[in-house]
């Protein structure tokens, strides 16, 4: 085993172990962080935030979310994202019931109900502990208090029947009826009645409150744990947890075996990641994403609660910490575009007992990296990009990756992947540690795949954004530095490469579709089979964050921001030059300029002649982009903030663009007017918009 494996093994066997319910889950992540420097806050109370800073947030003790806002974090949405690892909490157990007092042959037992898909005849012959919360009174002021309560010696235990009394077919089924042969034995009445202190044994005990409920043995066991009298025990949540702490075994001290691998593995890689990845000031200074570590609990039932991924708990969340860093509503699906998730959750790992359940090309085994799970049916999220884009993070950490999909005659599990994917529209993977025996009451992985799956996430906060940016997908291309670094230079250089034919535009969305490929040599390819739409206006260096684009170059491609350029380089005279045209992930652009015949050309520096306007359409609350290349506008408005459209004249290019009544103006070039309420403001903004578009006088 080597030693970075080793050290991470170990990390994750000390957090196993102060788990045993979502909720010590919790508190556990929340004590990584606090030694990281986090600081709390809380879901009831306003979010004060800072670029630079470190947060978490907590919901009913069985969610938490850890973040780091980018010290370079944009709020108007110009490069800026969210880089997300997100686990869950829970694992299937054995949960007291409300009343679980039970017993039967001389024997005190708990009612359990059963959590999740467990592999539950793997629970008898263990000791089990208790692990859990509890609301309780205080006898001082009579208030209700949550407490927190971790009985880690074995106070449960659920024997198996012996096999001489087992008929044949039992023994050959080894099916369990989980009603009446999965409860759990927590003494003999014998002993019960001798040790409760009392002469007559319980016979006299107090019958009513908690007594009624569930055992006086199992009451006062968690009394003593939080040092309150049973009887202020007012009711519990509580899971009954295998009792013998995580260990490395093997004979090279290679697997991890410990109880609830899945999830608590991607709980704590994320969350150790997160915090290591926190303790890198220069890095967390430079970086311009929102960097998220998330876990929810009751995935194992579906998440479909106040605290699953399928509430509404993550978007609540993220919409808290887009008000507190001022983002404004218009720019934030903007900034979700720019996201990714990794849904981190266990995968199945080649079995050499059970070999041929795998499907024959995606086998992934121990030792052998992190694994990507596909499933043509949605049941993961991962996308062909997604997966790109995670490959290069591991690369990039020395991560090894694996493949894996389910067999076409087996069942596929789910995550909280597809869920958060459908409810974010954030692109999302689906990835995992190999383990084997998942759902059983003790679970294996390798102490390899511990560091492999620390180190990915680690990675992904730290690298993400840069390997995001310089990726193409389809429309969009990557950013690329210019072939010149000066405009002198451009212009030299574009004399020895530029003929002077005229220059015409023509360039529907369909077409650009087609030609933007990511494959930058194909897009050069495809472009050449189209020279009509050779393209000659390029940003200059100066202005990496624009997309370029002018009045003269469409009005199909409204897609593009044209307001985002401020100025651009125009060449007066056309060529043949194949240029591939993109907005990449922080609104840059790349050209591709091929040689062709040398003859003279000028270079003029201009600014761009359109104006870019967000409308809000308040009868579908849908935002509408409109790019206006001439004036007048051909519309009236309200003379108060917000600006609301009141006539759009027939035949105008208001109405050509398709401006509504009723539409109120939230966004003019690159400055949003959400929450204005300055009508000069807005009023001036719009005139100078106007001023810089060609033909005719300065009016609406």
């Amino acid at each position: 085993m080597c030693s970075k494996g080793a050290d991470a093994a170990k990390l994750f066997v000390d957090f196993v172990n102060e788990t045993g319910s979502p909720y010590h889950s919790v508190l556990a992540c929340a004590n990584l962080l606090r030694k990281s420097g986090f600081q709390e806050l809380h879901d009831s109370k306003p979010w004060t935030l800072a670029r630079g800073g470190k947060y978490y947030v907590t919901k009913d003790g069985a969610d938490i979310m850890a973040f780091v806002v980018g010290g370079k974090f944009l709020a108007e949405g110009k490069q800026s994202g969210a880089s997300i690892v997100g686990a869950h909490t829970d694992s299937p157990c054995l949960r007291l019931r409300p009343v679980s007092k039970m017993g039967g042959s001389g024997m005190l037992q708990v009612g359990i109900q059963t959590y999740g898909g467990g592999l539950w005849h793997t629970w008898f012959d263990r000791p089990l502990g208790l692990a859990g919360k509890v609301v309780v009174r205080d006898p001082a002021n009579k208030n209700l208090v949550e407490r927190l309560v971790h009985i880690t010696k074995p106070i449960c235990i659920l024997p198996n029947l012996a096999i001489h009394l087992a008929s044949a077919d039992e023994r050959k089924a080894f099916a369990v009826n989980t009603e009446t042969q999965l409860q759990p034995v927590l003494c003999s009445k014998f002993q019960d009645d001798a040790r409760c202190g009392r002469e007559g044994g319980r016979e006299d005990a107090p019958k009513e409150g908690p007594f009624a409920r569930h055992q006086a043995a199992l009451l006062e066991a968690v009394a003593r744990e939080l040092s309150c009298a049973p009887e202020d025990i007012v009711d519990a949540d509580l899971c009954l947890m295998d009792a013998q702490p995580a260990n490395i075994v093997g004979v090279y001290e290679e697997f991890v075996s410990a109880p609830r691998i899945d999830n608590q593995l991607s709980t704590w890689a994320a969350t150790k990641g997160l915090c290591d990845f926190a303790d890198q000031g220069s890095l967390v200074d430079d970086c311009v994403d929102i960097c998220v570590a998330v876990a929810f609990d009751h995935e194992e039932v579906g998440s479909s609660s106040a605290v699953g991924a399928d509430g509404n708990t993550l978007p609540a969340w993220m919409e808290r910490i887009f008000r507190a860093l001022s983002v404004p509503d218009a720019v934030r699906p903007e900034v979700y575009a720019r996201s990714m998730l990794i849904s981190a959750d266990c995968a199945h790992g080649l079995h050499p007992n059970y070999a041929g359940k795998h499907q024959s090309e995606h086998k992934p085994e121990f030792h052998k990296g992190i694994v990507i799970k596909t499933n043509a049916n949605q049941r993961y999220a991962t996308t062909p990009l997604t997966a790109s884009l995670f490959r290069e993070v591991c690369a990039r950490a020395s991560v090894p990756v694996q493949d894996f999909i389910v067999r076409n005659d087996t069942p596929c599990g789910s995550t909280i992947g597809p869920i958060l994917s459908s409810k974010l529209g954030i692109r999302t993977i689906d990835i995992g540690a190999p383990q084997w025996a998942m759902h059983s009451c003790r679970e294996t992985c390798a102490t390899t795949d511990c560091s492999h799956l620390y180190e990915c996430c680690k990675a992904f906060f730290e690298t993400f954004r840069e390997i995001d940016d310089a990726t193409a997908v389809l429309w969009r291309c990557p950013d690329a530095p210019m072939p010149m670094a000066t405009k002198q230079d451009l212009n030299d250089k574009l004399k020895e490469i530029l003929s002077a034919t005229p220059l015409t535009f023509k360039m529907p969305m369909q077409t650009l579709d087609e030609n933007c490929n990511p494959a930058l040599a194909r897009c050069v390819e495809k472009m050449a089979e189209h020279p009509e739409c050779g393209v000659r206006i390029l940003c200059t260096t100066e202005n990496p964050a624009g997309i370029w684009e002018s009045a003269k170059l469409c009005k199909d491609l409204a897609l593009f921001r044209a307001h985002a350029v401020k100025q651009a380089l125009v060449l007066q005279g056309a060529t043949n030059v194949i240029t591939c045209v993109g907005a990449g992930a922080n609104g840059a652009c790349t050209c591709i300029i091929e040689e062709v015949d040398i003859e003279e050309v000028d270079i003029e520096e201009q600014k761009l002649s359109c104006a870019h306007l967000v409308f809000k359409n308040p009868e579908t609350n849908a935002d509408m982009e409109v790019l206006f290349e001439k004036r007048p506008l051909g519309f009236e408005f309200n003379r108060t903030a917000p600006i609301t459209i009141s006539k759009v004249d027939a035949g105008s290019h208001g109405e050509e663009k398709g401006v509504k009544e009723g539409w109120i103006i939230e966004r003019i070039n690159d400055t949003s007017f959400t929450n204005e309420s300055n009508f000069q403001a807005v009023y001036d903004i719009l005139m100078k918009a106007v001023k810089g578009l060609s033909d005719g006088h300065v009016k609406i």
